[in-house]
């Protein structure tokens, strides 16, 4: 815990202004009351779902909240983050690439066409977690390879080192009682379990089996696509940026991070600002993503449990 306050204490040393805090705030409410007022994400930007303005519709989105945040460090602060490299901005335009691209291409689709009805659902559902996993996984891989595999990233802090895990069960911990209070809000209970949306239970009464066996590969796949979002957002876009940026690395990302909540309720885009933040710092500084891999698939399944206790 002592090395967790070490993180914080030396990241806000000197780091932050009002000017720069008044433009944060700014910039949040702006993407927050812009995307919320308009239900602009799941009006407009899906709207073009499978098709090639749905991708671009997600890089424009994405890309302007992180841009947004340079804007205001370059002009609220002695840190002209502007100034940067070609291979910054070459670097930066694949990354939103790849999150525009992981959350619109639908190659699972074609999977799914292969069966019909509830298998169909089913597995098209099941496939939706999966391809955010795969797709990362791939188009990262191929970015650190041509920038990055030479200069010891070990592929943005997924070394297979995990480091003391404690702290982040503490963390987990002290997230129950809000998870659990959440529960109650009808938002939430609209919106979780993913897995009754699945068409699970269905499948257990077609074939015949245990419905928990469902459960269980739904919750898997579930869980393992917040690797992939920890390897992008923690590992990625912190790691692989901040030869460039440096500290300045970490605000950025928690937007960014933030607008990819955006087609949940508010409150859970709200709270991933402070959330993608506390997990920025701790991997600007340890280097390992391990931990808020941890921190993060448990979230989620508490999320899920605490949703089931409500059906």
């Amino acid at each position: 815990m002592k090395l967790i306050l070490t993180y914080f204490k030396d990241f806000q040393r000197d780091y932050y202004t009002k000017k720069f805090i008044a433009a944060l705030l700014i910039i949040g409410c702006g993407l927050l009351a812009f995307n919320y007022s308009l239900d602009f994400e799941d009006s407009y930007i899906d709207k073009f779902a499978r098709t090639i303005f749905h991708t671009i519709g997600f890089f424009i989105y994405h890309y302007s909240a992180y841009f947004l945040v340079l804007l205001g460090i370059h002009f609220t602060t002695n840190r002209k983050v502007l100034h940067q490299s070609k291979s910054f901005w070459i670097k930066l335009t694949l990354a939103m690439l790849i999150l525009a691209i992981s959350r619109s291409f639908y190659y699972h689709i074609y999977i799914a066409d292969l069966f019909d009805g509830v298998t169909k659902l089913y597995i098209s559902r099941v496939m939706t977690k999966f391809r955010k996993l795969s797709l990362i996984f791939l188009l990262v891989g191929g970015v650190y390879w041509l920038f990055d595999r030479n200069k010891g990233l070990h592929f943005y802090g997924l070394d297979f080192k995990a480091k003391n895990l404690k702290i982040y069960v503490i963390l987990l911990a002290c997230m129950v009682p809000i998870i659990a209070g959440a529960s109650f809000l009808d938002g939430f209970q609209k919106f979780y379990p993913f897995y009754k949306k699945s068409g699970g239970a269905l499948m257990a009464q077609v074939y015949h089996l245990p419905e928990w066996i469902f459960v269980t590969i739904y919750e898997t796949v579930y869980a393992s696509e917040f690797i992939s979002v920890e390897l992008f957002f923690r590992g990625f876009l912190i790691l692989g940026f901040t030869k460039y940026l440096g500290k300045d690395v970490v605000i950025p990302m928690a937007f960014t991070y933030a607008v990819y909540h955006f087609g949940k309720p508010m409150g859970e885009a709200i709270s991933s600002i402070f959330g993608g933040y506390i997990l920025g710092v701790i991997s600007y500084y340890s280097k390992n993503l391990w931990g808020g891999v941890f921190l993060h698939v448990g979230i989620a399944l508490l999320m899920e449990l605490f949703a089931y206790l409500h059906m």
